[in-house]
């Protein structure tokens, strides 16, 4: 809760944050939620595209859980603004038709949440 809309001051405590003892996917994972925490309502564009770099990745790459939450993050980061979920409407309609099903799953979610 602390971290919700304070953007910029909490990339450093997000990169600083040691999980140690966490498997890489998890750590991904938590990572992905507190910047999507962090950055919500912003429409940060940047932010956006992060997540949609983690969607992209095969699943050797990225825990399909992670490209879920990613999904899920990039509609609550781009909930602000509303030309942002004018485009994030036609991303999301790529991910339906290219995605793998954890994404897809993911994009109900996300869509519900930007209407």
């Amino acid at each position: 809760m602390v971290l919700f809309g304070s953007q910029n001051e909490a990339d450093l405590m997000i990169e600083a944050t040691q999980l140690e003892g966490f498997s890489p996917e998890l750590k991904l994972y938590i990572k992905t939620l507190l910047t999507a925490c962090a950055y919500a309502g912003s429409g940060n564009v940047m932010k956006v595209q992060e997540m949609q770099h983690l969607v992209a990745k095969t699943k050797e790459e990225v825990h399909p859980k992670v490209k879920s939450i990613a999904v899920i993050a990039i509609s609550i980061i781009a909930l602000g603004e509303e030309i942002g979920m004018e485009m994030i409407t036609r991303t999301f309609n790529h991910f339906l038709q290219y995605g793998d099903i954890s994404v897809k799953k993911s994009v109900c979610l996300a869509l519900s949440l930007i209407r």
